[in-house]
């Protein structure tokens, strides 16, 4: 019975469908990435890159100081940006809550890249539980090891909308 799932299992990842897919990726054009995440709790900061291939081996993303970023809330402009440094755009202002952004980026030789956003509420933490905890040795010659805890959130947030959260622990011994 043995040799015949092994035949089974060699006869299936020698014969198993393939679909071959053609990217054209000569019509790509590189064009401006924009990361940022807005939070009510911290000052309006923004990274911007250019994309890069798809098939790139390169892990570094080029950055971009040299665009003109805006910033409105409320469709009031409140801030203009035009310098970054190692492609970080920065203000020393927070967003508030209910308040909806718009961010437009315009650079030379690039289409321009809008986007926009309302704060929402913080969501209430209905209950935080840890459900198991665990321990990974990474190496016996250095006696590192990795905890790790999963845990269970239940939140209440505003009904009919998309929301997304990003979740941070810190760990302080």
């Amino acid at each position: 019975m043995k040799n015949k799932l092994t035949l089974l299992f060699i006869v299936f990842v020698n014969f198993s469908c393939q679909k071959e897919i053609n990217l054209n990726t000569k019509d790509n054009k590189v064009q401006l990435v924009l990361n940022c995440i807005l939070n009510p709790d911290s000052n309006i900061r923004l990274s911007l890159t250019k994309s890069r291939a798809f098939a790139s081996t390169d892990d570094k993303f080029e950055i971009v100081n040299d665009a003109t970023v805006k910033i409105y809330e409320q469709e009031k402009l409140i801030f203009t940006l035009t310098k970054g440094l190692n492609g970080i755009y920065k203000t020393v202002y927070k967003p508030k809550v209910g308040n909806t952004y718009k961010i437009t980026i315009e650079s030379a030789n690039y289409d321009r890249l809008e986007a926009t956003t309302t704060i929402l509420n913080y969501p209430i933490i209905d209950s935080l539980k840890i459900i198991e905890n665990a321990i990974s040795n990474l190496s016996s010659a250095t006696n590192t090891q990795l905890y790790f805890d999963k845990y269970l959130v239940s939140l209440t947030d505003e009904k009919n909308s998309n929301n997304y959260y990003e979740i941070f622990l810190n760990y302080y011994n």
